[in-house]
């Protein structure tokens, strides 16, 4: 059900105690005592202390499925009675019972809801800071029985869908909503932020959370046949109807999601130390532009122990590779999306902040062959003490890209797994050596950080799992490295016609 197309029903997963979901899985009833959030709400409106919150959620939620990545598509909500609600979408790994900074809602209260603690405001038209509840009066307010609140999502370009079947960055979605078949417009435009923070083809899926009223009892339309839209929106399909191309699996969603969670975490100064796993590093072999009369001197791929760094030289590379790659940041005191800094006369590395970014690189200026390699290279360290797997190019890989470079192509990536041991051992240095630790080993950091940023305690499995990884890796002998330089093996441009070949 998480992980194939064609199930569209409230998700018993993901669903608070409070929560009731039938068998169909098209109604859910929040059956906790409303009298317990109405009397804090009314505690606060008259200025007394309360236990109620900011929050615009006031009791428990539920998901729904499938997540979908792409196309344009619609469910609705309908009241199975006067209820008060929070109708909206939201990442895979957002909390039933909140609405944070990767969900956007409509409120029953006329209010769009989106907790923009880590981002500039995406609600269209609000002038909203961050750090605090994004309330911006969107339409008239709602929650007798009988309304119907559609939550529609549109994203520009295709989605999960693409020529090579994988995930293509295209672009965030739109988020609008209609009730009673009235469209009240764009509430969050996702579009604008998604080069600078990673929001797209980030899945989404249906959300529903109790609101400071009457508790909810609804039924989700759109899923089924037996619940068609009442009020189809012309130009979208019903969720019930998501395809293959536009359907992204539970497991992935959440990686996505986490990937941006954690990302939003990361200082400026964990970038530029590479301070982060080696999925979201690469290596970068430099050509044209960015290498003014390297291929002249062949002596040059010696030198590397003699280089050193400009950090001017680096500000360039990192706006080079940024503007390449259309991820330029959101704000000019926003943190950046990359760092690159020259490792070599002819190599850099770049950090990038969402791992996403990283494997967009590879699919578009990867070296010939490199674009189906894992971009992490495994989960270790790709420091000097050899902690990953060596996978060097293949001869005619690296002829092929070579040539490509010596015909004007400003880089080329290739994951640290493929990369050249100056560059791991420069690696070595920035992470400050042994003190380094390698996050790949377990997902202890971002585990901590998503449990950190929810307030929730780990759960005892994750505890015991990192227990036992530590242990495993007292015991486990460091392996001796085996990189190998990167000069290209001697023949190796031998295929390549002699007027594509670099300069002797």
């Amino acid at each position: 059900v998480l992980e194939k197309c064609g199930t569209c029903r409230f998700n018993p997963l993901q669903k608070d105690l409070g929560v009731e979901v039938d068998e169909d899985g098209i109604h859910a009833q929040c059956t906790d005592d409303a009298s317990v959030w109405l009397a804090a709400a009314a505690a606060r409106s008259n200025g007394m202390p309360s236990a109620a919150s900011d929050s615009p959620c006031a009791g428990p939620g539920v998901k729904a499925l499938p997540v979908a990545a792409g196309g344009r598509y619609q469910f609705e909500v309908e009241l199975l009675c006067d209820s008060a609600i929070l109708v909206g979408w939201s990442f895979a790994t957002t909390l039933p019972s909140t609405f944070d900074s990767q969900a956007f809602g409509f409120s029953s209260d006329g209010h769009l809801s989106a907790l923009q603690a880590d981002l500039p405001c995406q609600c269209r038209g609000c002038a909203d800071g961050d750090g605090a509840w994004c309330e911006r009066r969107y339409g008239p307010p709602f929650g007798q029985k009988g309304d119907v609140v559609g939550a529609l999502v549109e994203w520009t370009g295709g989605g999960m869908e693409g020529a090579s079947g994988a995930a293509e960055a295209t672009g965030g979605p739109l988020i609008s909503f209609t009730l009673n078949g009235r469209s009240l417009g764009v509430a969050f435009d996702l579009t604008e932020s998604s080069s600078g923070v990673g929001a797209d083809n980030l899945p989404l899926q249906p959300h529903l959370c109790q609101a400071w009223g009457p508790a909810f009892h609804v039924r989700l339309r759109g899923a089924s046949p037996s619940a068609p839209l009442k009020f189809p929106a012309r130009g979208f399909l019903p969720l019930g109807e998501l395809s293959e191309g536009h359907f992204c699996p539970f497991s992935v969603a959440v990686v996505r999601a986490t990937d941006l969670r954690v990302s939003l975490a990361l200082q400026e100064e964990h970038l530029w130390s590479f301070q982060l796993p080696d999925a979201h590093i690469l290596e970068l072999v430099l050509g044209g532009k960015l290498l003014p009369g390297a291929w002249e001197d062949d002596d040059a791929w010696e030198e590397e122990e003699n280089f050193w760094e400009d950090d001017e030289d680096n500000g360039e590379l990192t706006a080079h590779v940024a503007v390449e790659l259309s991820i330029l940041p959101l704000e000019e005191d926003f943190p950046p999306p990359v760092a690159v800094r020259r490792s070599g006369p002819r190599t850099a590395l770049a950090a990038f902040r969402l791992r996403g970014h990283a494997d967009r690189c590879l699919e578009r200026f990867g070296f010939p062959g490199v674009a189906d390699v894992d971009a992490g290279g495994g989960s270790g360290s790709a420091s000097s003490s050899g902690g990953s797997k060596r996978c060097l190019l293949r001869p005619s890989e690296e002829a092929a890209g070579l040539a490509l470079l010596s015909e004007g192509t400003t880089f080329l990536s290739r994951p640290l797994a493929k990369a050249s041991a100056a560059a791991r051992r420069r690696l070595g240095e920035w992470r400050g050596g042994d003190r380094f630790r390698i996050p790949g080993q377990t997902p202890t950091v971002a585990r901590r950080l998503i449990h950190g940023s929810l307030g929730v305690q780990m759960p005892l499995s994750h505890l015991s799992q990192e227990r036992a990884a530590r242990a495993s890796a007292k015991r486990r002998p460091r392996p001796s490295s085996t990189a190998a330089t990167l000069r290209p093996a001697a023949g190796a441009l031998a295929a390549v016609p002699a007027t594509l070949r670099p300069a002797a």
